[in-house]
């Protein structure tokens, strides 16, 4: 009985200790959290502080087992890392081509995700990105028909609706034509390019397309694994009634187009994502107290005195009556809710 009683207090002891570590373990985590959702800086400069990007994948079978596909997953990782780069702040959704399942949603389908620049470091950002293209963009199981028109056309009226005044990034991925249906005479790109103009106020310094995808071989060159890395034989591309609508769209909409067989994530150039105007306001990913905001704008390491600026609550925005200068830094600190 005296060994049972000593064995039981142990346990007691024990289970007290490891409450209370855990207990400890959680305030940690709580108050580390707390400590990083009350402030946010933003470097003042063309760059736009915040990013819609849907990335629209081709999840057709060849995909799934293409020798070229480490190489397509490396270079997407290599490019997301340049895109997380450009901007403060960015929201990030995936769809698939696939209109027969898919139909637009955001993936995964069970569960849907939007990746933010503020989802832990850059290398944590990159493996989650890694996992979602790797997981969605070659899953194998579509009707064979790419229509990534539609499903983007979809999934920006509904799933992933563009923020008012923030510049939209799409890009396409696949080694294919698109074959959307057109519900007027006008061509595929002249019709779904002013569909997805009209979303951004017909702005075009809000909307930028990349394009990549396989490439029209030189007189002469034959077909190898270099070359066409995903369908070796029988691309799109190669066959006479291909109409290259998406190296078409992004150059209707000023955009950029590179081959998905080399360097993408180099060769695409980031320019045209530069504003025109430096921006006066300033979104916060959180709900705040609108009383506890405080906003301080330096210069070379001096505070600037003279600009005002207001709370939008509606819009979760601080907003500046003039634009603080190129170069300063814009420190924002409050509680959240």
């Amino acid at each position: 009985m005296q060994k049972k009683s000593k064995a039981k207090n142990a346990s007691l002891v024990l289970g007290l200790f490891l409450t209370v570590l855990i207990g400890l373990s959680a305030c940690g985590d709580k108050n580390q959290l707390l400590q990083t959702n009350s402030s946010l800086s933003f470097t003042q400069d063309y760059n736009p502080p915040l990013l819609d990007i849907l990335w629209v994948v081709d999840d057709r079978s060849q995909f799934y087992s293409a020798p070229g596909r480490s190489h397509i997953v490396e270079e997407a990782k290599q490019f997301f890392t340049r895109l997380d780069s450009s901007t403060a702040s960015y929201q990030m959704g995936f769809i698939t081509a696939d209109m027969l399942n898919a139909q637009g949603r955001l993936q995964p389908v069970s569960s849907p995700i939007i990746l933010k620049k503020n989802m832990g470091t850059l290398a944590q950002r990159v493996s989650l990105f890694s996992s979602l293209l790797t997981q969605v963009a070659f899953n194998g199981r579509t009707s064979g028909v790419n229509k990534a028109f539609e499903a983007t056309a979809i999934a920006l009226t509904s799933g992933f609706k563009p923020r008012t005044n923030v510049p939209l990034v799409i890009v396409f991925l696949s080694d294919s034509d698109d074959r959307s249906s057109v519900p007027s005479s006008q061509s595929a790109v002249t019709y779904y390019g002013n569909l997805f103009l009209s979303l951004k106020g017909n702005n075009p310094d809000l909307l930028r397309v990349y394009s990549i995808n396989y490439e029209r071989l030189a007189q002469g060159e034959a077909v190898n694994s270099s070359n066409r890395c995903v369908t070796l034989y029988n691309a799109d591309i190669d066959g006479p009634n291909f109409q290259d609508r998406f190296f078409q769209l992004a150059d209707r909409l000023n955009g950029e187009s590179s081959g998905i067989c080399g360097a993408f994530s180099d060769n695409i150039s980031l320019a045209g994502l530069r504003a025109r105007e430096l921006p006066k306001r300033f979104k916060l990913d959180v709900a705040i107290q609108p009383s506890t905001l405080r906003v301080v704008v330096s210069l070379n390491g001096e505070e600037l005195d003279g600009l005002s600026w207001s709370f939008d609550e509606t819009t979760n925005e601080v907003v500046f009556n003039q634009a603080p200068p190129e170069g300063s830094r814009i420190d924002i600190s409050y509680l959240g809710l």
